[in-house]
Parts: structure tokens; C-alpha cells; sequence
């Protein structure tokens, strides 16, 4: 199964790798102290210097690759997994790879995906945003008709690989007329999947469009860092509002080892103490799926002032979530040797799960387990350890960061959810942003759209399964479906 395959090499062969046998991620901090209300935020300190990554205008291709150093890493892994030798693995991977990966670790993976895709694969694009170290490519397998993204960062001055992540894609796309025809579909997969689509109204306040099981609170998985996002632009709007003139974003922050997560993500490999901007840490965190910046968030914001932006918009189950779990803790939970930590935790009540959490207690002193990590391949406590909202609170989360993003000062919010997402015909919208999130039984697709004729649109897909593994790619066929259908919702019948 191609989702069996990719999660191994995602987790594998992940962004800034897995945890070193006996390595110590750090605890996380002690129980933070209540948020000051409506205090505004101290004025910003000096930026962290941020080295510009945008290709230049006059930029060369081969075929539809860029010559860039990401782009030619690119090009590289698409040969590795086709059947290309690996002579020396110091040639093409970064000297901060192959610490954490020794050679067998690589060929093992290169040999399975090799046997996937013995009879070849065929790069179908890359996809836009690319940067001159970063570049995306939407693969499809000759025999297998797998299609999966390729997720490569690059070294600027040596090109040598930096990081490498695979995930699944969908090409093969649902004609669906009718929101109604949507619903057959969804009806048809395992477990409980819901939708909620809105337009975001110019006067205030959504306009329904459609709902499925859009009540129901399910597990958000990673994208559950959207409401540290929501909760961060609250605050920098606070900080804009009280500061005139100033750029809160820019405000830097030091990297903590106790602080550092789990893949994926790269900044759990950035030094101590490195300044790092708000700005920064959002982008990461959303567009790039770093769980180390999603801490560094929670740990400047304190946990309660994100529960307390967390329970004003959602109205399904906000007891289940509390306390606000972060990523490490997640991990934790989820992944400790004692397999009975998750069940316990969840049958505490808040009060004692926060005494689990403070330092010196069960969940503060475990250690996620590399093993399981590296071969977590089934649903773990999906329904009673994590992060739980209905798919109609994530619309209304959008709809609160589309809001701002538009606001002035605000246009990193914005930068935050430009990421990858998944292919859509982008002819019909001005603006697309994206955040996803997905683990075993997990799946969450969530986009902020702008049509090229003004109109703007929330759209929410939320699937659980807590039996077994997704077929991720059914879920990314019905939520690229409801993403066409809110491309032509409302338009007068003579456009095309």
C-alpha cells in the first residue's frame, strides 16, 4: 500500500530525522502562568536575520525542473528511487543528513522504494512556490500509477540533500456535480469523515454552503497547530493595534532544546539559543509542518491563552482537548514504552492530567519511543489523546485567520499558510491557502480560497478512522472534488 511505503520513508527518511537511539528531545516547560489578558505585547526586538531564498527572475529549467540547487536534489532523489547507484552517500546528502542516517538506514529505504517502482517514474511537475534550496515534485510510478510527492531541501552552496520527505498525492479526480454526489462518496469511506464549506461574507459572518457530519468532533491530527496560529495573529493584531508603526512579527525568539519536537521539521536541529523571528516560527510551523517551531509558539503564547482562543470558536467537545497538549507531549502520549500512559492520561480529568504533564510527572519524564516512531503503522488513542474539533469550528478558525491576514501588518499570517497543499486547478483562484496534517487514522484538509472573481470561500475536511489506515489518497480525490465544486459555486450560468 502506497500509504504503508510512504509513511515508513516519510518517517524514515523524514525532513531532520527521527530520534537518535538514547537521544533526550528535552522536557517539556512547567505549566505556564494564566496570559495577561488584554496586556499588549512589549515592542519587537531585532529581527533574526532570514537569508533570502527567492530564485532569480532569469531563472534556467531543464525540462520542468529548475536549476536551482533544490531543483537539482530534486532530480536526484527521482533518479535514486528509479534505480540510479548511490556511490558515496557524502556526494549527494548534507554532512547533518547522514549523521542521523547512516548508509544501510538510506539503502534500505532506496531499496524499497526501488521495488515499487522498478519500472520507473515520471516527474508530472513541480510544483510553484519553489525556492532556490526548497522544490516540491508530483511523481507518478510507471507500472504502479502511485502518484506521491517528493519533498527535498537542499544545501545553497554544496546542493547536497538537507532534508527529504515523501507523501502521498491524487491525480485521479472525482467529477462530482452535486454536493450531494460529494456525500455518496464520503459515505463510502471507513470510518467518520466530515466536510464544512462557507463563504467568507465581505459584510461579516459565513454563508452555508455545505455541511457533512460537521458537527461532530474529530482528531485534528498535526493541523491542529492552526488554532496556535489563530491565537498568535490575535495577538500580533493586539500588538498592532497598541503599537502603531512597529512589526511585532519581527520580534525574535531563542531556540530551546526543551523545546525541540520530533520531525518533521528542521529547527529541531538549529543551535541554542539561535534568534528566531515570530514571523519565521509561523511559517515553519504552518507552510512547513515543523513541530519544534509549533512548541517554540505555544511556549511564548502559554498554553492557556491558546485554550482560551481554542474554546471561542470551538462548540463540539473542547473538554477532550485540555490541557493543551504540545507536540513533544503529543508524542509522548502517543509513543511512550509504557503503553498504558494514553489510556490513563485520558481517563484523568484536567487537573491531573496537568500534574501528568508538569515536570516530575509521567508524561513530563517519558521518552517518545524511536521503534514505534520509525514503525508507526496503525491508529494510536485517535479518539482520546490529541487535539478534537468539528469541522465546522475549523471553518470558523479560517475564516478568523483569513479575516486578519487581510489587515494591515498582518501579511505573515498569510505567508504562514502558503505551503505546498495538495494540486488544484488554480485557474480559478486569485489565492489558495492551505494546512494539512495527517497521521495513522488521521487526515485534515483545510484551504482558504480566493476566486479570481472576488469571492471567498472556507473549506474544511476532517477523517478519522481509528481501526485502521487511511487510504489518504480517497480523501485528498473527495477534497480536491469539493474544492472544483467551490469553483464554480454561485457563478451565473453563462461563465465558463
Amino acid at each position: 500500500m502506497l500509504t504503508r511505503v510512504l509513511l515508513v520513508v516519510a518517517l524514515v527518511v523524514a525532513v531532520a530525522g527521527a530520534v537518535a537511539p538514547g537521544q533526550l528531545i528535552g522536557p517539556p516547560p512547567a505549566k505556564p502562568a494564566p496570559p495577561p489578558g488584554a496586556e499588549p505585547l512589549p515592542p519587537p526586538a531585532p529581527p533574526a536575520p532570514v537569508e533570502d531564498d527567492t530564485p532569480p527572475a532569469n531563472l534556467e529549467f531543464v525540462g520542468q525542473i529548475p536549476v536551482t540547487p533544490g531543483g537539482m536534489a530534486l532530480r536526484t532523489v527521482i533518479g535514486l528511487i528509479t534505480g540510479d547507484a548511490l556511490d558515496d552517500p557524502a556526494d549527494v546528502f548534507a554532512p547533518e543528513f547522514l549523521t542521523r542516517f547512516p548508509r544501510e538506514q538510506i539503502d534500505s529505504v532506496l531499496r524499497e522504494m526501488r521495488a515499487k517502482y522498478a519500472g520507473g517514474a515520471t516527474l508530472l511537475r513541480v510544483e510553484p512556490g519553489f525556492t532556490m534550496t526548497r522544490a516540491v515534485g508530483v511523481v507518478r510510478g510507471t507500472e504502479t500509477g502511485e502518484v506521491f510527492q517528493v519533498h527535498v531541501r537542499a544545501e545553497r552552496e554544496s546542493g547536497r540533500i538537507a532534508s527529504l520527505y515523501f507523501q502521498p498525492a491524487w491525480e485521479d479526480q472525482l467529477d462530482a456535480k452535486a454536493w450531494g454526489q460529494l456525500d455518496e462518496e464520503m459515505g463510502k469511506l471507513a470510518g467518520v469523515a466530515a466536510i464544512a464549506a462557507y463563504e467568507v461574507r465581505p459584510e461579516g459572518g459565513l454563508g452555508f454552503i455545505h455541511t457533512r457530519e460537521g458537527d461532530r468532533a474529530l482528531a485534528l491530527g498535526p493541523a491542529h497547530t492552526l488554532f496556535v496560529l489563530g491565537t498568535l495573529g490575535e495577538q500580533m493584531q493586539r500588538a498592532i493595534d497598541h503599537h502603531p508603526g512597529t512589526s511585532p512579527w519581527e520580534e525574535a525568539i531563542p531556540v530551546q532544546d526543551r523545546l525541540k519536537s520530533l520531525p518533521p521539521g528542521d529547527l529541531r536541529d538549529v543551535p541554542e539559543t539561535t534568534p528566531v523571528s515570530l514571523a519565521e516560527l509561523a511559517h515553519r510551523m504552518s507552510a512547513l509542518g515543523d513541530n519544534t517551531a509549533a512548541n517554540h509558539l505555544t511556549d511564548f503564547l502559554g498554553k492557556l491563552m491558546v485554550e482560551r482562543y481554542f474554546m471561542g470558536l470551538n462548540t463540539a467537545d473542547p473538554a477532550r482537548t485540555l490541557p493543551w497538549l504540545g507536540t513533544l507531549e503529543y508524542f509522548k502520549l502517543k509513543l511512550a514504552e509504557d503503553a498504558t500512559l494514553a489510556d490513563r492520561y485520558a481517563r484523568s480529568d484536567t487537573e491531573a492530567r496537568w500534574n501528568m504533564l508538569l515536570e516530575g510527572g509521567e508524561v513530563f519524564k517519558a521518552i517518545p519511543n524511536q521503534g514505534r516512531f520509525i514503525s508507526w503503522d496503525g491508529p494510536l488513542a485517535l479518539g482520546t489523546v490529541g487535539h478534537f474539533a468539528s469541522a465546522i469550528d475549523v471553518a470558523r478558525l479560517l475564516e478568523d485567520l483569513a479575516r486578519k491576514s487581510d489587515r494591515p501588518g498582518m501579511t505573515p499570517l498569510a505567508r504562514a499558510l502558503d505551503g505546498p497543499g495538495l494540486s488544484i486547478d488554480r485557474r480559478h483562484w486569485a489565492s489558495v491557502g492551505f494546512k494539512g496534517g495527517a497521521e495513522p487514522g488521521i487526515l485534515s484538509l483545510n484551504w482558504i480560497l480566493t476566486r479570481d472573481d472576488g469571492r471567498r470561500f472556507v473549506l474544511a475536511f476532517l477523517w478519522n478512522d481509528a481501526e485502521d489506515l487511511l487510504p489518504e489518497g480517497l480523501g485528498y480525490r473527495v477534497a480536491g472534488a469539493a474544492v472544483r465544486l467551490l469553483a464554480t459555486h454561485g457563478r451565473a450560468a453563462q461563465e465558463p
